[in-house]
């Protein structure tokens, strides 16, 4: 039982990046309706562990569980006010599944370093896989109904263009810390992952996922402590890949170039240019805030109705607010806030506790930094790429325990919690 979970986890981790496959709805720009192949694949595998009756015991996350109901309460008291209620509720049960059942397969099936580097390796192809349905939509025009392609970026495997960014964001940093912990070698399959990763970010043209995948990545390597010489190693591959994916994009429509500058000056430039994405965003900022101050308490409601808040006259589109912390104080309230918050600070902690380093510990940090780091300025609640590295954190120390067991190492710490476990418990409370 706890041997088939695991393998649907993992096949769940290798389809979290492909949003365009669901066995119900669809999802577009401005709706996302259904379940995702990954949804289902985590459904069984939640199904199959809890079937079981061999699975480890493993401490409480009390902590963690308070937040879950910080945000329970908070998103079904704003659930009342909501313009569909029935809407806010689903998204209500969208978060506890994230936060609890989510993280309860997770924490129970990812606490060995191995199945963690399988289950991370997996979503790292499925970023592979996303890119290299975007290079092919791009220059073969094929496979365009499995996302899009509009003013020359492809969305890979997802709807939209700022979806494909969040996730390659993050898949780029595991994808580096991957490389940089196991090495090249035989396995050049790494290397060929990072490339199309790094080229199906450029042909997004998502200038934050570019730009949130690079620090990510600036983070990890400051955490690794890596030598000049595998930094400058690093350095020349992502430099020569922008520059082989910025050739091979070529020119848009019109002979407009599209390479990453560009963009950059597209999306920050005059708002009749139409490209300019930057006054959208503070718009839908500025608007949550006053929605905040008329109700700070009890929010607004968590469906999609209640989340628009500002209308860019320009393309005619209303927006949800862009940034993670007023997203949800506007939407859900004081209480949801501070649920979300708490969760946040659990994974952060554990990811930043002395005594628990290690290569998985430090790319899943730099990825968290990443997502956390897009989600100021973009749409995120119950979205899976930016809760994946919390609830992976959620497995620490467990799986540094279990490395420093196999490899006979022992990790200081300044808490006995942390280097002795309770008999038969695997991980820690918080």
């Amino acid at each position: 039982m706890v041997d088939t979970a695991r393998k649907f986890l993992i096949a769940g981790a290798f389809l979290m990046p492909m949003l365009t496959f669901r066995v119900a709805g669809h999802q577009t720009a401005t709706t996302n309706t259904g379940l995702t192949l990954s949804d289902v694949c985590f459904f069984i595998s939640a199904i199959f562990l809890g079937a079981s009756v061999r699975r480890k015991k493993i401490a409480p996350t009390p902590v963690w569980h308070l937040g879950t109901l910080f945000v329970v309460v908070g998103g079904l008291t704003a659930s009342y006010f909501a313009i569909s209620p029935i809407s806010s509720i689903t998204v209500v049960a969208r978060m506890i599944f994230v936060l609890t059942v989510w993280q309860w397969t997770i924490r129970h099936l990812l606490s060995d370093e191995r199945w963690l580097k399988y289950a991370l390796t997996a979503y790292v192809f499925g970023c592979s896989a996303s890119g290299l349905v975007a290079i092919l939509q791009l220059k073969a025009h094929v496979l365009i109904s499995w996302g899009g392609l509009v003013n020359g970026r492809s969305f890979g495997l997802t709807h939209h263009p700022d979806d494909t960014g969040s996730f390659l964001a993050l898949g780029l940093v595991i994808a580096v810390g991957l490389a940089l912990h196991l090495g090249g070698g035989r396995a050049w399959w790494r290397v060929a992952c990072i490339a199309l990763i790094a080229i199906g970010l450029i042909f997004s043209g998502s200038v934050s996922g570019m730009l949130c995948g690079l620090i990510g990545c600036f983070v990890l390597l400051a955490r690794r402590g890596v030598n000049v010489g595998k930094l400058i190693a690093v350095g020349v591959v992502l430099v020569g890949i922008y520059i082989g994916g910025t050739a091979l994009q070529g020119n848009g429509t019109g002979g407009k170039s599209l390479n990453p500058i560009a963009r950059f000056q597209a999306a920050t430039g005059p708002e009749s240019g139409g490209g300019n994405s930057v006054t959208p965003r503070i718009g839908t900022i500025k608007a949550a805030w006053d929605g905040v101050v008329a109700s700070p308490i009890f929010g607004h409601g968590l469906d999609v109705e209640s989340s628009l808040v500002y209308l860019d006259r320009n393309v005619d589109v209303q927006y949800p607010t862009h940034n993670l912390i007023l997203m949800g104080w506007y939407q859900g309230g004081l209480f949801f806030l501070v649920g979300e918050l708490i969760c946040i600070g659990v994974g952060l902690r554990r990811l930043m506790r002395r005594g628990v380093r290690n290569a998985y510990v430090d790319m899943i940090f730099g990825g968290a930094v990443a997502v956390l780091v897009f989600s100021m300025q973009a749409p995120t609640m119950f979205d899976r790429y930016f809760w994946f590295p919390f609830v992976l954190a959620t497995t620490f120390p467990a799986v540094t325990r279990a490395a420093a067991r196999v490899s006979g190492r022992t990790f200081a710490s300044p808490r006995p919690a942390l280097t002795a476990a309770s008999a038969g418990v695997s991980g820690s409370t918080d």
